[in-house]
């Protein structure tokens, strides 16, 4: 087995990462540095000579060789050194690594790899498998000329519904979990191979759910989100989405749940059954891998002669994705702040110009994301771009702070009030917001039917809202806690009662998934930040716009007002933090201390200090009008994803991947308590005017409690 370019997968998750990455962009665990390659002519074993180092494989390394006891059969080598590890790490990565090898073995088939040998020596165990010389989908599809037609589509999907019928039907059945263009290997005569078997599980009937919760974002279907149990028609969603971007040339990542008609004439039910595939109901997709098989089969073979060389054009994408050369003229603008009616109608007749093309966006490498959409997207790189380009920046960015102060952490326990809280199945919560008086919170997540108003007393639910279609990104209460905005994939913001869950109004203006919304302090505007970069301001009564910021390079992760409603504070994957002049609509400060992706921010409630919360797992809370007299709090082991202010503003609150809520002493600088309330990543936290905070995880869990003497 071969891949034409190196990859590196992350021990502790098993994403695919780029070859020069530092950090898993899934996890954001620092990645195994290569300990030792083996060199080439290197004998293992007294028989596979070493040839050629491949790449990096899911739990060491990938090499091409040769079987001097057989005739000089070419093979491939994956490697699992235990290098490195502690007792626990190593234990379970030979676990995974053994599976994966004794789950291969006993699989025979034309679309799978077969299995030669397996074996251990010096501290490592090997796989020996065979060669496969090819290229993945997806490296296909980064090619400047790598589109398919439909024809081939459909027969590389009856393939892959062959093997993994073939798959599921063994006793007991096998579910891959990871199928996306890079586990798809095609040889140059076409042929196709399920590759990596790292994840794949055995079905066991009646089993709630899984041990872990993994797969591919963008590709993995709802169920696997929230360790739900992943069946056959788990598989069978992500087929659906791995075609969908074959025929689209959309990668699901960028817009998870979101998959737009492909339009495909002269192939009837097409369309059709790729939708029913991804249904977010698994009940509701086909109920096997044959019976989409035979669909596919039926679509091939009744369309109408004449079209087989014709070439289906790419479905336009909902926005343009330009070159970084691409400046048009009349996309230039000098002015940050403007009115709606200038560039605001210039990009909207645009857009709805491009909704009527057909267009396949280009190819762009992956770089500035946010890990929050990483983990519903796998990665936003498709978005580019608006089709305008704004020129005008601060003349001046500050540099990194000279006087910085690094507090430690300390090892002392969280003393805490623990609310049970509730738990959402088969959904991972990205966001949680407490109304102004205390009372009650709202939280949402992946799926769009998670959005709800619960009392903070006993949980029970108090409203609940139905009114999206996406992910909800985030939420904001307005300030006399009537009203409830959220943010979502959708790319809407949705006004809604916090008390009755009635639709108020839609905010439409954004072009693209929206990522962050905070409602004024006076409750009169809502401040909304898409992936393209963008930040609206838009009256909260007539949902107009008001003022469009654009001076951000990637999606603007986070929004948030000054207490006096004066200024707007903007995060960013580009590293940045921008302070707003709201009346203006110009960037009076840009803060550029951090070194990654920053995921949200928070002012202090006297106004004079901002805290933002980065991927480069620091937060650092600093001066709000000079970005100086800068402290850096170190998480030293995960991203951090968001941070609150308590109300007394001596204290931050932080969640991070690694499962904890830190709470920051900002007058001693030091770590005063840790909350181990949850057992996945969490993923937002907010603190509420009575001194309780609510937390929300990867696994769908909310937690109410409060610190005791805070």
């Amino acid at each position: 087995m071969v891949m034409t370019t190196s990859r590196r997968f992350c021990s502790d998750c098993g994403t695919e990462n780029p070859a020069q990455g530092r950090f898993c962009v899934a996890c954001g665990l620092l990645l195994h540095t290569i300990t030792s390659v083996l060199p080439l002519d290197h004998l293992l074993k007294e028989r596979y000579r070493i040839v050629e180092h491949i790449g990096s494989g899911g739990f060491g390394e990938v090499y091409k060789a040769v079987d001097t006891q057989f005739a000089e059969r070419v093979v491939a080598i994956k490697a699992m050194s235990q290098s490195g590890l502690s007792a626990q790490e190593a234990a379970e990565a030979s676990e995974a690594f053994k599976h994966e090898a004794f789950l291969l073995a006993k699989l025979v088939h034309p679309n799978l790899p077969a299995i030669y040998d397996y074996f251990a020596e010096q501290h490592s165990w090997y796989l020996v498998m065979s060669f496969i010389e090819g290229e993945t989908l997806e490296d296909y599809l980064a090619q400047p000329d790598g589109t398919f037609q439909v024809d081939e589509v459909l027969q590389i999907g009856i393939s892959l519904c062959s093997v993994l019928e073939y798959l599921h039907n063994r006793l007991p059945p096998i579910i891959f979990r990871d199928l996306k263009p890079s586990n798809i290997m095609r040889t140059p005569e076409g042929q196709l191979y399920l590759i990596d078997f790292g994840i794949a599980r055995l079905f066991k009937q009646g089993q709630a759910r899984d041990t872990m919760a993994l797969g591919s974002p963008g590709y993995a279907a709802p169920e696997q989100y929230g360790k739900g149990q992943s069946t056959p028609r788990s598989d069978i969603y992500s087929l659906g989405a791995t075609l969908h971007q074959l025929l689209s040339g959309r990668d699901p990542a960028e817009a998870p749940f979101v998959f737009p008609p492909l339009m495909l004439p002269g192939y009837p039910g097409l369309d059709e059954l790729i939708l029913r595939m991804l249904d977010k109901d698994a009940n509701q997709r086909p109920g096997s891998m044959m019976e989409v098989r035979q669909e596919l089969q039926q679509i091939a073979s009744g369309r109408p002669r004449g079209l087989a060389a014709r070439e289906t054009p790419r479905q336009a994408p909902i926005f343009v994705v330009p070159s970084a050369d691409d400046n048009p003229p009349d996309m230039n603008y000098t002015e940050m702040g403007y009115e709606r009616g200038s560039m605001a109608q210039q990009a909207e007749q645009r857009q709805q110009q491009q909704r009527q093309e057909y267009y396949r966006p280009p190819v762009a490498p992956k770089r500035g994301l946010s890990r929050r959409k990483l983990l519903i997207t796998g990665g936003a790189v498709g978005l580019g771009i608006l089709a305008f380009n704004l020129l005008n920046r601060p003349s001046q960015r500050p540099h990194p702070p000279t006087n910085v102060v690094v507090a430690t952490p300390t090892a002392m326990p969280a003393i805490l009030k623990d609310f049970n809280g509730v738990q959402l199945p088969d959904t991972a919560l990205l966001s949680v917001a407490w109304s102004a008086d205390g009372q009650s919170y709202a939280a949402g997540g992946i799926m769009p039917d998670s959005l709800k108003v619960y009392s903070a007393a006993n949980n029970k639910v108090l409203a609940s809202y139905s009114g999206h279609t996406g992910s909800i990104s985030a939420l904001s209460w307005s300030p006399d806690g009537h009203t409830i905005a959220s943010a979502s994939y959708d790319t809407t913001v949705q006004l809604w009662n916090a008390t009755s869950g009635e639709h108020i109004l839609s905010y439409t203006d954004h072009a693209a998934p929206v990522l962050a919304v905070c409602c004024s302090p006076d409750g009169k505007f809502v401040a909304s930040a898409d992936a393209l970069h963008v930040i609206h301001i838009w009256n909260a009564q007539t949902g107009a716009t008001v003022k469009v910021l654009g001076q951000h390079r990637a999606q603007v992760t986070s929004v948030a007002w000054s207490p006096d409603g004066m200024l707007l504070a903007s995060a960013s994957a580009d590293k940045t933090v921008n302070v707003w002049d709201v009346r203006t609509g110009s960037a009076v400060m840009t803060y550029v201390n951090h070194t990654d992706v920053v995921e949200a921010l928070a002012w202090s409630p006297n106004g004079r200090r901002i805290a933002s919360a980065s991927d480069d797992k620091t937060v650092q809370v600093w001066n709000a009008l000079s970005g100086t007299e800068a402290v850096i709090y170190k998480n030293g082991t995960s991203p951090i994803w968001s941070v609150a202010w308590s109300p007394d503003g001596q204290y931050i609150a932080s969640a991070s991947w690694d499962t904890t809520v830190q709470i920051w002493d900002t007058n001693k600088n030091m770590v005063v308590y840790n909350f181990h309330g949850h057992s996945s990543p969490v993923l937002a936290v907010s603190w509420s005017s009575t001194g309780q905070i609510a937390s929300v995880d990867l696994g769908g869990i909310v937690r109410v409690w409060k610190p005791e003497g805070i």
